[in-house]
């Protein structure tokens, strides 16, 4: 797989995550707030803890020319250590709390609470987590990659790609076994 997509952005990014972790814990978000940040994490927790990995990685494939692989390790491991749910959490509680007015929050957590807000959240889960969701744009991304891909390169893609096609029909399975 290729970090070509990735980009300073992300780790950017990744560091904000650290950045508001440090402020929440700080600040000592309400335990109403806290508890609005873990409802909305609890859908997207999954596909966030599940991609880490491959946005480290990219991370450091792209800090290798700039500093040494060690170096590059060094920093990727201390952000795996630090991108938990706890701290991703906490990162949620102070986004909201420094984005949304208080009636807001109220508005917020009513909706969260009620049955219609349960819905959207188990579907905003589905969304990042449900094969038959995910696989078809996954197969599609991988097949035009192959397309522009040649050798083993392009045998090891199609091989991936024949297993997201049977994941998108079936919606259960190894995609990454060839």
């Amino acid at each position: 797989m290729t970090n070509k997509g990735f980009n300073v952005r992300k780790i950017a990014i990744a560091l904000v995550f650290n950045c508001f972790a440090v402020l929440a814990y700080a600040q000592g978000e309400s335990a109403d707030v806290v508890r609005l940040a873990n409802m909305l994490l609890e859908g997207s927790w999954p596909a966030l803890e599940a991609g880490f990995p491959i946005i480290l990685s990219g991370m450091e494939a792209k800090l290798q020319p700039h500093v040494s692989e060690r170096a590059a390790k060094t920093l990727s491991a201390k952000m795996s250590e630090r991108l938990n749910r706890e701290n991703l959490s906490k990162f949620y509680a102070v986004l909201l709390s420094t984005q949304l007015k208080s009636d807001e929050l109220n508005e917020l957590s009513v909706f969260l609470n009620s049955p219609t807000g349960q819905k959207y959240l188990k579907m905003s889960g589905d969304v990042t987590t449900n094969t038959k969701l995910m696989m078809p744009l996954m197969k599609e991304a991988c097949e035009l990659a192959a397309l522009e891909l040649s050798g083993t390169d392009k045998e090891k893609i199609s091989a991936v790609c024949r297993g997201f096609a049977a994941v998108a029909q079936t919606g259960a399975g190894e995609v990454c076994k060839p």
